[in-house]
């Protein structure tokens, strides 16, 4: 059985027959959505049991604060490096990612 997706704001817009934009413009604020259009689309989110993902709003809005680092192959050559990033990330509240790309 396959499991279904989490609702998306496309899944909003399609229930409450408006755009993706109305929808983004609804839940971001950035312009003006008629009460009428408010009210469909706030029905939607709470049928569809819609949560906004934080992680997709911070990439689309470039606000992710993650460093990620791709390393060739894991030994301890690449520790003095991979600490020193991480305090950097952790000093300035980003989020440290390490992979190996062996």
């Amino acid at each position: 059985m396959k499991m279904k997706n989490r609702p998306s704001s496309e899944d909003v817009a399609l229930r409450a027959g408006v755009s993706r934009a109305t929808v983004s413009a609804y839940l971001n604020r950035s312009r003006y959505v008629s009460p009428e259009l408010q009210k469909r689309i706030e029905q939607a989110i709470k049928e569809l049991n819609y949560i906004p993902d934080p992680l997709a709003r911070a990439l689309k809005m470039n606000d992710a604060k993650t460093i990620g680092l791709i390393i060739p192959i894991v030994s301890n050559f690449y520790n003095p490096m991979i600490r020193a990033v991480n305090e950097c990330a952790h000093q300035k509240s980003f989020s440290f990612l390490l992979a190996s790309s062996e």
